[in-house]
């Protein structure tokens, strides 16, 4: 049996494609596990950073709330003792009004104790030196 050189050639060429077309399905099946390991992997981890996330936004928002409300109570408690700091000093300003208006009374009660008291030193010096010089006239006569 004689066997033509162009028959060998297709018998072979025919084999290398029945081999590359098994290959190629071989590795589109490779490929395409891999694609949907890939997708699967990167459905759960998006699931996983999903819920991460909304466990940081709940746990966030919470916090505000409490900050907020941290912040409410304390404003009021600013505005009540801003309200008493200024009643102190409207207060205190009273008191320093009539403290000043009393010193006046005082001062003006005691200016004519302290004329009076001036006099009577002033008269009491003069009388001292009259005296003394009537003492001196004296004891020059004894």
């Amino acid at each position: 049996m004689i066997v033509r050189k162009s028959r060998i050639s297709q018998l072979i060429k025919k084999e290398r494609t029945r081999e590359r077309r098994l290959c190629q399905k071989e590795t589109n099946t490779r490929l395409q596990d891999l694609k949907e390991q890939l997708v699967d992997q990167y459905t759960l981890e998006m699931r996983a950073m999903r819920k991460e996330y909304r466990q940081q936004v709940k746990n966030l928002e919470k916090e505000n709330h409490t900050l907020k409300r941290e912040l409410d109570r304390n404003f009021a408690v600013y505005q009540r003792v801003r309200r008493r700091e200024e009643y102190l000093e409207q207060l205190s300003s009273e008191f320093e009004d009539i403290v000043d208006v009393m010193n006046v009374k005082v001062q003006e009660s005691l200016q004519p104790f302290l004329r009076t008291r001036a006099k009577i030193e002033n008269t009491k010096r003069k009388s001292d030196k009259k005296h003394e010089k009537v003492e001196s006239i004296f004891r020059a006569i004894k």
